[in-house]
């Protein structure tokens, strides 16, 4: 009998500690949810700004590692050798402005427009531009 009750307040005992853990779980999401919230879309959209050179230093990055490249050049085309290596590169990372688009629906030109930093370094003349596309 003392047995039987000795497992049964263990029992309830780990009852708890799990109901605490999955009631924490649930709080922390729901206070970084309304972080979020609040959050307006400026601050939004500099985060993701950001972390594009990381980005562009991932895409990068196995190039970096490599010790020795043989290029083949068929000869079609305009270049060849590293030079269409770094192009490769270049093409990549400039298709992240589309990526981005389509993950978040915000042009990337008007993600940029929203960065103090960058808004302030362009110049008038620049922004301007970028408000007619």
């Amino acid at each position: 009998m003392a047995e039987a009750e000795a497992n049964k307040a263990r029992g309830l005992a780990e009852a708890a500690v799990i109901e605490a853990q999955g009631k924490a779980t649930a709080e922390a999401m729901r206070v970084k949810a309304e972080s979020f919230k609040q959050y307006n879309e400026a601050a939004v959209i500099e985060m993701i700004v950001r972390i594009l050179p990381d980005v562009a230093g991932k895409i990068s990055e196995p190039l970096a590692k490599t010790e020795k490249i043989v290029i083949i050049n068929s000869g079609n085309g305009p270049g060849g050798g590293a030079s269409k290596l770094t192009g490769d590169v270049t093409q990549i990372v400039s298709q992240l402005p589309p990526v981005i688009e389509s993950l978040t629906g915000i042009k990337f030109e008007k993600l940029l427009e929203q960065v103090p930093a960058i808004k302030k370094a362009m110049g008038k003349e620049t922004q301007e531009k970028l408000q007619d596309k």
